[in-house]
């Protein structure tokens, strides 16, 4: 298979069955979707909350999360300190049971930063996995997807090298028309001095050359991890350093014209951005809520009581521990309407 052709879902009946599955969904009962969405947790309000503590939010590096719009399951990314990175797909059965485990397709090379397409039946990803079978792992970030079958999930397929301008590309997100977003660092002698947010569009089912957004998204500082809706009206991402900013990396918003400008990127505020690092958004598929990693945490100088052993492992191996965890919020904050 080309690694740069993306079929049509015409040509991929199993496709075409999940759009259809999705379609019925959303219309006959949209609320209930986002009921399973939520893995059985107590929605937030206008302040962040940590979501899903003990499963999805932990005492590891919980970096990225991303909603199933089939409304079955969310995948996110942990890590250890090393940078090592899995994906875990968490399930929710009827009887409100999560389990948890390593997609088939994951578990040996460094994979994160997932996105499900709109219809939900491909998942896009980075990687270090070879683009040859039998080849090492490339020291580099690449772009990579998997199609749902029936059976679960098809083999990765490579993006291609037409998209892979930058030697590190990661954070991924589609539009219902197949848009490509993701930020990418760009290198001078060797040395990683710049991150940007860039697109690929589609022409007759090939994805064309990254191109860089303006200045209205870009500046001379990093820009990261790109949500973009699928309508493409509005893109939320994170950056640092900025005059504007709390602290760490910020959330930031923009709202793409009809004319395809875009405003220039405002900051989400205290109501989500903290003096800590909050950063990689995504908004759930029926818009509803915001939601993002965080390594906030309260600092204490002491305890009200001493901490036994087991109040002490509690602490160190829970989330809340100063790693990084997954908040969600109201997505009202982003001001859609």
């Amino acid at each position: 298979m080309n690694a740069n052709y993306i079929p049509h879902w015409r040509e991929r009946p199993e496709v075409f069955r999940w759009c259809l599955i999705l379609s019925i969904c959303l219309s006959c009962c949209s609320v209930a979707v986002a009921e399973e969405l939520l893995l059985g947790q107590n929605t937030p309000g206008r302040h962040p909350e940590m979501f899903a503590p003990g499963v999805v939010s932990t005492s590891h590096q919980d970096i990225c999360l991303t909603h199933s719009p089939l409304g079955d399951e969310v995948i996110v990314t942990q890590s250890d300190l090393a940078w090592f990175p899995f994906l875990i797909q968490v399930t929710n059965t009827r009887d409100g049971v999560l389990h948890s485990r390593i997609p088939p397709f994951a578990g040996k090379y460094r994979d994160s930063y997932p996105c499900f397409s709109p219809d939900g039946s491909r998942l896009y990803f980075n990687s270090n996995r070879p683009e040859i079978d039998g080849d090492d792992p490339v020291d580099a970030d690449r772009l990579w997807y998997v199609d749902r079958t029936d059976d679960g999930w098809a083999e990765p397929v490579y993006l291609g090298d037409t998209v892979h301008a930058y030697r590190y590309q990661t954070s991924p997100s589609v539009t219902r028309n197949g848009t490509l977003y993701f930020h990418a660092w760009v290198e001078e002698g060797g040395e990683l001095v710049d991150a940007d947010i860039f697109r690929c569009t589609l022409t007759g089912g090939r994805y064309n050359k990254p191109e860089r957004l303006g200045t209205a998204i870009n500046t001379d500082n990093a820009e990261f991890h790109p949500y973009i809706a699928p309508d493409e009206s509005f893109i939320v991402f994170d950056a640092c350093d900025r005059s504007d900013g709390f602290g760490g990396n910020d959330l930031y918003i923009s709202y793409r014209g009809e004319d395809g400008s875009w405003t220039p990127a405002r900051n989400l505020g205290s109501a989500v951005n903290t003096e800590f690092a909050d950063m990689r958004p995504r908004v759930t598929v029926d818009g509803q809520y915001l939601f993002f990693t965080s390594d906030r945490h309260d600092s204490r100088d002491c305890l009200e009581i001493p901490a036994d052993i087991d109040g002490c492992r509690d602490h160190l191996n829970g989330p809340g521990n100063g790693s990084q965890d997954i908040y969600w919020v109201e997505a009202g904050l982003l001001n859609l309407q």
